[in-house]
């Protein structure tokens, strides 16, 4: 070894001794404190650290109770209120379904009513056609009295031109398919809650 190394070896063993004397001191320390608190349970002594009493204990486990009661209880009128508003919802919806439902079979009155005027009117002219072929220049009486019918009859559902009636049985079954796929349809797209 070198001369000029030998500086550090007091160093180092101070280093050494001090890092001894902290471990011993820490142990001591640490046993003291635990063979104390031994003989303390052992002799039956009460340690002057305060201890909450059992009253304060459940006080407090009752607050602890009863804030997450009270949470539960929030969760659960939360819960309430989201069904509530589905509930209604679905009551808007199916109100709405009905009103639609109206609103097609009025539609298809409607649809009725102008289909039976305009065949009505087809033959109106047919017959207007056929009467100024046969008199030129003259307005039947006639006639007359079958436009007026057509514009009173607009109410009826009957169709009735002179005495002929119209054939509407395919707009009926038309109409009847319409009202059953709409019914159909209505029953696929309930809400179910």
């Amino acid at each position: 070894m070198h001369i000029e190394m030998l500086w550090t070896i007091p160093i180092v063993s101070f280093v050494i001794f001090v890092g001894i004397v902290f471990y011993f001191a820490q142990k001591k320390t640490l046993q003291s404190d635990l063979k104390s608190e031994v003989l303390k349970f052992n002799n039956g002594t009460i340690s002057l650290t305060p201890h909450l009493s059992s009253e304060v204990k459940l006080q407090e486990l009752e607050k602890a109770i009863s804030a997450v009661t009270d949470s539960i209880n929030n969760q659960q009128n939360v819960i309430d209120d989201f069904k509530r508003e589905k509930i209604d919802c679905s009551s808007e919806i199916n109100d709405l379904k009905d009103k639609l439902r109206e609103l097609y079979k009025e539609y298809d009155i409607v649809v009725s009513e102008n289909y039976s005027l305009r065949a009505k009117l087809k033959k109106l002219k047919e017959d207007k056609n056929s009467q100024n072929i046969e008199l030129p220049g003259k307005v039947p009486k006639d006639m007359k009295n079958d436009l007026s019918k057509v514009a009173d009859s607009s109410d009826s559902d009957d169709i009735e031109i002179t005495q002929d009636k119209v054939n509407l049985k395919l707009y009926e079954d038309t109409r009847i398919m319409s009202v059953t796929t709409l019914n159909e349809d209505f029953q696929h797209t309930n809400v179910n809650f």
